[in-house]
């Protein structure tokens, strides 16, 4: 659907800089299909990995060694986009440290919500 949208935009002349998109679904998987010159960033929100994120629940035990095979599918859409992604974004160290170590050295960690603080 994402690629569909696209495609239209560009017929009717639209043509982006950059793109910036959560990379979790899989949605802009082929935004370079589209617009190969545009810039992507990816939002690099988490990470899914065994050390914090499966066993910590007593009701959800893990029981076998497929827990790894879940994960990596999990992640996926995080991995196949490091490969088309010009950049990542992440919102906080925690989040990005969840990345593994070659995909951290290419995450910018950029705050996304909202300074309170008044000077």
């Amino acid at each position: 659907g994402c690629f569909r949208a696209a495609y239209q935009l560009k017929k009717d002349g639209f043509s982006p800089d950059v793109v910036i998109a959560h990379s979790g679904w899989g949605e802009s998987l082929f935004i370079k299909q589209v617009w190969p010159n545009t810039k992507l960033g990816i939002y690099c929100e988490f990470y899914y990995n065994n050390q914090s994120d499966v066993g910590f629940d007593p009701e959800f035990p893990v029981t076998d060694y497929t827990e790894d095979c879940r994960l990596w599918l999990k992640n996926i859409n995080n991995i196949l986009h490091f490969d088309v992604a010009d950049a990542g974004l992440s919102p906080t160290k925690w989040q990005a440290s969840t990345f593994p170590k070659p995909f951290r050295d290419r995450i910018t960690v950029i705050h996304d919500g909202i300074d309170t603080v008044k000077v």
